[in-house]
């Protein structure tokens, strides 16, 4: 297999160092854990998909318009359920997506 980068590019980059810079950065216990355990991506799909999020959160921040980043419930189990075929919310997982539906819609918090 051909290697796109070399074993030890990560550490030539202080990839750790980026990482807990980032997490300095993050407002929640989510994102907090999201940002120390990213590693680096080699499969083009991936790195294209995530590019694109990152132009399209840009654009959001470039025209003004709102993006619920401040929203801090942790949905993480509800979302997952979501995904399962057959999976059944509780009331109350239901009132946290409704909320954030909500937030997103009004832009508000």
């Amino acid at each position: 297999m051909i290697k796109l980068y070399p074993e030890n590019a990560a550490t030539q980059l202080e990839f750790d160092k980026v990482k807990n810079r980032l997490q300095d950065y993050c407002a929640t216990v989510y994102a907090k854990n999201k940002a120390i355990h990213l590693r680096v991506h080699t499969k083009k799909e991936y790195i294209d998909t995530e590019l694109q999020q990152t132009v399209e959160y840009k654009d959001i921040l470039s025209y003004g318009l709102y993006f619920p980043n401040d929203f801090t419930l942790h949905i993480e189990k509800e979302i997952k359920l979501l995904s399962i075929t057959g999976a059944i919310l509780k009331e109350d997982e239901l009132i946290k997506i409704k909320q954030l539906a909500i937030n997103i819609r009004t832009g508000t918090d």
